[in-house]
């Protein structure tokens, strides 16, 4: 799936394996994200601007939410440039 999102983009892919436990694989990768309007649009306009780049890597395997949560692994990474922290 991919998709424009606060002037950047998204692209990611969602795998799941429906085996007696089912899995799940996702890869996402965003890009060129405006910060402050991300920032803005979650409640807390002129905290940080910049633009952001960032890539999510998560596994799990289970039937219900609380397995989910209890397998879940991965790492992300999220860079922003060209930005300022207020205060």
């Amino acid at each position: 799936m991919s998709f424009g999102v606060f002037g950047g983009r998204y692209e990611g892919t969602l795998r799941l394996s429906l085996d007696e436990t089912p899995s799940f694989t996702l890869t996402s990768d965003v890009s060129d994200i405006d910060v402050a309007a991300a920032t803005a649009f979650a409640g807390s306009p002129g905290a940080i601007s910049g633009r952001l780049i960032g890539r999510l890597e998560l596994s799990g395997r289970g039937l219900d939410a609380a397995a989910v949560n209890e397998t879940a692994r991965g790492t992300v990474r999220v860079n922003i440039a060209d930005g300022i922290v207020k205060g």
